[in-house]
């Protein structure tokens, strides 16, 4: 088995769990629920995943033949993805909201209540026209 999956759960009992800006919920959401410890310490992960894949995206920049540097940032990125998506399929399953993504959306908002609500629609209506929709 793979070392990083083999490992993955003992790094989620030592993640620091952090604070994020959370967007507040609007009265247009449903709270469905708060995240358990266990996708709260996933999403903490994948968040310092991602922060730090995103910072070596800048610092490549600034020395795009280090190898090593882009190796590690690719490494990053995909563990980043692969925890993204292990989140919201955990988010998902512990709230049985499968399906839902059709009409509405799923998100996280402050103190970590998952909500859903209407999908927003910014598509300017030229555009609309113009894909029939």
């Amino acid at each position: 088995m793979n070392e990083w999956l083999r490992l993955l759960p003992l790094e989620l009992q030592d993640v620091p769990v952090q604070e994020f800006p959370f967007t507040p919920v609007s009265q247009t959401e449903t709270v469905v629920g708060t995240l358990p410890a266990e996708l709260i310490n996933l999403f903490s992960l994948w968040m310092a995943t991602a922060k730090e894949s995103q910072r070596l995206t800048v610092e490549m920049r600034y020395k795009p033949d280090d190898l090593e540097m882009a190796a590690y940032y690719d490494e990053l990125t995909s563990k980043a993805k692969a925890l993204e998506a292990i989140f919201w399929i955990g988010v998902k399953e512990h709230f049985q909201l499968w399906g839902v993504g059709q009409k509405q959306t799923v998100a996280i908002r402050q103190d970590y209540q998952v909500v859903t609500g209407k999908l927003e629609d910014n598509m300017p209506p030229f555009l609309k026209g113009m894909f029939g929709l």
